[in-house]
């Protein structure tokens, strides 16, 4: 991640503020349901105040601070644990406090773009054969989770495609580390997993956030190796959309 703020911040940021605000956010109880047993104790009026705070031309912090920003989001919140270790309280809190941290680094920083380096004999030309750029596209592809690290399977019986019924009694997978949700594109995607229907015939209504979310998918993937190649290679090939070249660079 790289930071996408401005060396000069607001007028009315200080750290005295910032401080304010996220005791606000740690020392709050709420009783209006909004928690859920697994989630966080952050509200979603809470969490925009947050946001409001980061981007609004007055408050906005500067460059100087996002380190300070971040650590300080650790340290205070560090100070809400429960001291008669109640496990409850103190996993809703490790909760917000990984919320507003992710909120500061949504708000304030962005993903560093991926420059595609490619020895000579791994650029795409324009007889490039396709086996060369399944390959290539196999081999960029950092994003492939590997067996037995990031995840493990129990398969246990097998059946015939056509029979029904589940032969198999426990879940498929026994481990997934869950810290692969994080990367840009599997996180973009999960994004996407609740903006449709599930039946069949029913009308869906697009949002603004929706739309939102599917360019942020769209532009998570063009970030990637494999889709960066596959520019290269539809440039080497004078690939054309609707009559016109396609745009050439990053």
């Amino acid at each position: 991640l790289l930071p996408s703020l401005d060396e000069e911040g607001g007028g009315d940021f200080s750290k005295e503020s910032a401080e304010d605000l996220l005791k606000s956010l740690y020392e709050t109880e709420h009783d209006d349901g909004e928690e859920d047993e697994d989630g966080p104790v952050i509200t979603t009026a809470e969490a925009n105040a947050l946001r409001k705070f980061l981007t609004d031309e007055a408050t906005r912090p500067p460059l100087s601070a996002l380190i300070w920003l971040r650590s300080t989001a650790f340290r205070i919140g560090s100070q809400y644990l429960d001291d008669e270790n109640d496990k409850s309280k103190n996993v809703s809190l490790l909760r917000s406090i990984n919320v507003v941290v992710h909120i500061i680094e949504k708000t304030c920083m962005k993903p560093k773009p991926l420059v595609l380096k490619l020895p000579p004999s791994h650029a795409p030309v324009a007889d490039t054969d396709f086996a060369t750029v399944a390959q290539t596209l196999w081999r960029l592809d950092s994003n492939r989770l590997t067996p037995h690290k990031d995840y493990r399977m129990n398969v246990q019986s097998s059946k015939h495609p056509c029979d029904r019924g589940d032969a198999a009694a426990d879940p498929l997978f026994t481990y997934v580390n869950r810290r692969v949700f994080q990367r840009p594109t599997f996180k973009a995607f999960r994004n996407l997993l609740d903006n449709y229907s599930v039946y069949t015939g029913v009308e869906e209504e697009v949002t603004q956030e929706e739309l939102r979310e599917n360019r942020a998918f769209l532009k998570a993937v063009m970030e990637t190796g494999p889709m960066k190649y596959c520019h290269r290679y539809c440039l080497a090939k004078g690939v054309r959309y609707n009559g016109k070249l396609i745009p050439g660079g990053e």
